[in-house]
């Protein structure tokens, strides 16, 4: 177990020993701890994972020693190398330090201005970029006010 992963272990003991009091529920904090304690959680169930499948794997080369079992062992360790990369890479993404700002909303205006006719084309465009980029990424976006124009363009005000 690395240092890292025992700090993050600790934390956590640290977070449900404090929510465990019926006291933090009124409190102001609550939510930020609820929060952290489920960041938490999952992060420990990946390395939870990785360690279950590192197992597996030790098993599994000790198993391709035996002459009856080589080839299915090596197939056994072919697939749990996939599996440990798989949960290694979730598990580097999910340690990356996450920006505050990332679950919260953000109002975007797009207006056309000075330019006439090809400005609100380009305002048009630019919209539907947006919008398309949003579906990508699995973000929900919804058009406040998008006034009547011509196809394919959005009216300066």
């Amino acid at each position: 177990m690395d240092v890292q992963e025992r700090k993050l272990r600790q934390e956590y003991a640290d977070l449900k020993k404090k929510l465990e009091d019926p006291a933090i529920y009124s409190s102001k904090e609550y939510p930020a701890l609820a929060r952290r304690q489920g960041q938490l959680e999952s992060l420990i169930s990946l390395f939870d994972r990785k360690k279950s499948l590192s197992a597996q794997l030790q098993e599994a080369k000790s198993m391709s020693a035996e002459p009856e079992l080589a080839e299915l062992a090596a197939e056994e360790i072919k697939n749990l190398q996939i599996k440990l990369a798989e949960v290694e890479e979730q598990l580097s993404a999910a340690m990356l330090a996450k920006d505050p700002n990332d679950e919260r909303n953000a109002i975007v205006e797009i207006r056309a201005a000075a330019g006439g006719d090809e400005a609100s084309l380009f305002a048009g465009d630019l919209y539907r970029m947006y919008c398309s980029s949003t579906k990508l990424v699995y973000t929900v976006y919804s058009a406040f006010q998008l006034p009547k124009a011509r196809a394919a363009s959005i009216p300066a005000p």
